[in-house]
């Protein structure tokens, strides 16, 4: 036998125990950057708690994003009762190589894929690569991450452009380099203009833009705009200061047989108002002046965008994206006042984070 030194017992334990809490403390506060890579799989929906409790002594760095990935079930349901497909004209059908609306749904459930693991990697890479050389993107990333859902589809679906319903992003391809930064970006800001259209809606009243209810003697030309997802069915008007004349801007087929959806054109065509949210065509019903977009110089000077600039959604996820590559354009009216716009929703989204806003000279 031995004999037990309880003194000597006590001390050791005493010991044990403060090296673990050590231990504990000093994982607990491992560098932002660490503890957002080893948590990038994350898919539950912490964050809005974990952000709604954010201080001051809190770095937009330790907010860690969740990535959700849509189900079948979920894109069934988002698609099978989705108005887009009611709003095809026979323009949008030949353009997608379909029979009729009904067999352009069926085929394009049809062409839903599975994410495989390296499709989730390489989207899970591209966000952690943004989140560490775009700090200032953080906070967007977040509230967009928990709000969207992402899903595959093959390349025969709307062309291979990439495209959101509801809260689900769409992208027919991931792997192989092709899906990038700037198409995440684009496309999880289509995400947050439905989920804050209120405050969007503003923003575009401060640029011209409005909703038109009706549109008198424009059969003609609706019947050749090209469907887009994500501009939600929404007709918009943009009013022009300087002239203070009123034009339908948007994208119209070129042919009366489009080779596919991108056989398009950007023009804005002259209305006038007849009434509240109703305009009529001032030029009758079958007969309309088209001015390209590129060369319509008052939309051209004030939006400085020449490429995917038809639709206020559009244009905004356009600034967004340029945000992204640590751009700026100058001499626009229009992205002064979108700056300004978003700056102040993270504000009112992250109020606590007001300084470290500031601080990362967001957009």
């Amino acid at each position: 036998m031995f004999n037990i030194n309880y003194k000597t017992i006590l001390y050791f334990s005493i010991i044990v125990i403060i090296s673990m809490i050590i231990l504990t403390a000093i994982g607990n506060h491992k560098h932002p950057q660490q503890r957002i890579n080893n948590n990038i799989e994350t898919y539950t929906n912490h964050v809005e708690a974990e952000t709604k409790h954010m201080d001051k002594n809190y770095t937009i760095k330790d907010v860690i994003p969740v990535i959700n990935f849509a189900t079948r079930d979920e894109i069934f349901n988002t698609m099978i009762t989705h108005p887009y497909f009611d709003r095809m004209t026979s323009l949008d059908i030949v353009a997608r190589k379909m029979q009729n609306a009904t067999h352009l749904k069926k085929q394009y459930m049809n062409d839903m894929k599975e994410l495989t693991d390296a499709d989730k990697e390489t989207i899970k890479s591209i966000i952690r690569q943004l989140m560490e050389e775009r700090p200032n993107m953080l906070l967007f990333l977040t509230k967009s991450l928990q709000l969207a859902k992402f899903a595959k589809t093959s390349p025969q679906v709307e062309y291979g452009l990439p495209h959101t319903h509801g809260n689900i992003i769409f992208m027919p391809f991931i792997v192989d380099n092709e899906l990038t930064a700037d198409i995440i970006i684009h496309e999880l800001t289509h995400v947050f203009q439905r989920n804050y259209g209120a405050e969007f809606d503003k923003l575009y009243a401060r640029w011209g833009f409005e909703k038109a209810k009706y549109i008198d003697n424009f059969k003609t030309i609706k019947n050749a705009e090209r469907n887009n997802p994500d501009a939600n069915g929404d007709i918009y008007i943009w009013r022009d200061d300087s002239t203070q004349k009123y034009y339908w801007i948007g994208a119209l087929y070129i042919s009366p047989e489009p080779a596919n959806i991108k056989d398009i054109g950007y023009y804005a065509v002259e209305v006038y108002r007849i009434g509240d949210g109703i305009f009529k065509s001032a030029e009758g019903a079958t007969k309309h002046q088209k001015h390209p977009l590129e060369t319509f110089e008052p939309y051209i000077n004030f939006f400085n965008l020449y490429n995917n600039h038809y639709h206020p959604n559009e244009i905004s996820a356009e600034y967004m994206t340029i945000s992204n590559n640590g751009k700026k354009i100058q001499g626009s009216p229009a992205y002064k006042i979108y700056k300004n716009f978003f700056e102040a929703l993270m504000h009112s989204i992250f109020p606590s984070q007001s300084e470290n806003l500031k601080e990362s000279n967001y957009l």
